[in-house]
């Protein structure tokens, strides 16, 4: 008999300490997750940032583009023979 109680009580021991561990886990995963929650916004501030940033550099790639093609169609009026090179 008592032996078994020794044995309850260690057992009894090994559950509370499973169960501290468990709730300083469950505490580390709500801070991360309030920390994770906390930055979000800031996140979602500079995706947005740099999604507007790839747009206009993609508008000025576009513009360039038609500008390069505008000019390659146009007749070169400025061009000089090729007798006057040196």
């Amino acid at each position: 008999m008592f032996n078994e109680q020794v044995r309850l009580d260690e057992k009894l021991e090994e559950s509370r300490t499973v169960a501290t561990a468990a709730r300083v886990s469950e505490d580390a995963g709500q801070q991360q997750l309030a920390r994770m929650m906390d930055e979000q916004p800031a996140q979602i501030k500079t995706i947005e940032t740099l999604r507007r940033q790839v747009e206009a550099s993609n508008n000025a790639a576009l513009d360039a583009q038609a500008l390069l093609r505008a000019n390659q169609d146009r007749p070169a009026i400025f061009q000089l023979p090729s007798s006057h090179l040196f």
